[in-house]
């Protein structure tokens, strides 16, 4: 499994995974997660939504308000050297979180955006254990083939397939006007979605590996040095 996980990322995917935390991650996150809550409110306020669905978009706010803040506070602990690695799962799992308020959001669209949700979320968390299984199996093959050729010439085929599909959905939803091929077309998108987020999960691991010991370089331990090569001459 050490050997799966050492060779999980695909060739696309490599300079992503490699790519560190910064201020910008936190912004684009606060921007975002603001944004899907002007969303919310916006409907609201517009009062085109029926009942139910009003009452549905309000249990949306606090989460939002709450995320919101979460992120912020992240972005204050990354500023210190030592808290850094909490703040990475704070900003990545953040990204997570969004796809899933998203679909959320959008089941606000139909009359039963409660069962719609959990419709959606299912479809979201399926698509992406299936997409991760999948990607193991590739990744175990290219191994015992010893040729990651494999991997990264059919690492992309799950994310794609399942775009296209969700694509599908949404095209013969504004069409027909059903909902119900809203709610898979979004779903289907997000667990695409989030199987490329899982390949930028070693940006995270990056801020939890213990640095080597460094070497002493102090003046002290240079003059120990300098004393040893002056008795020996």
């Amino acid at each position: 499994m050490k050997k799966i996980l050492e060779n999980f990322v695909t060739k696309r995917y490599k300079e992503v995974s490699q790519k560190p935390f910064s201020a910008t991650s936190f912004r684009t996150g606060i921007i975002g997660y603001a944004a899907l809550l002007s969303f919310v409110l916006i409907s609201l306020w517009a009062g085109g939504a029926g009942e139910v669905s009003n009452i549905y978009l309000r249990t949306l706010i606090f989460p939002l308000i709450c995320m919101i803040t979460i992120i912020v506070i992240g972005w204050g602990l990354f500023q210190f050297q030592r808290l850094k690695k909490y703040a990475a799962i704070i900003s990545y799992f953040s990204g997570f979180f969004f796809l899933l308020f998203v679909e959320a959001f959008s089941a606000c669209l139909s009359e039963e955006p409660i069962k719609y949700a959990l419709y959606g979320s299912i479809i979201i968390f399926v698509g992406w254990v299936v997409g991760v299984i999948t990607h193991i199996v590739l990744v175990s093959t290219s191994l015992k083939k010893e040729s990651m050729n494999i991997r990264d010439e059919f690492g992309d085929y799950y994310v794609n397939t399942v775009s296209v599909i969700a694509l599908l959905n949404l095209i013969y939803f504004s069409i027909s006007d059903k909902e119900m091929f809203l709610l898979i077309g979004t779903a289907l998108i997000s667990a695409a979605l989030l199987v490329g987020l899982t390949f930028s999960f070693p940006r995270v691991l990056f801020y939890w590996r213990k640095e080597e010991p460094k070497k002493d370089i102090s003046v002290y331990g240079d003059s120990i040095k300098l004393m040893k090569r002056g008795k020996s001459k």
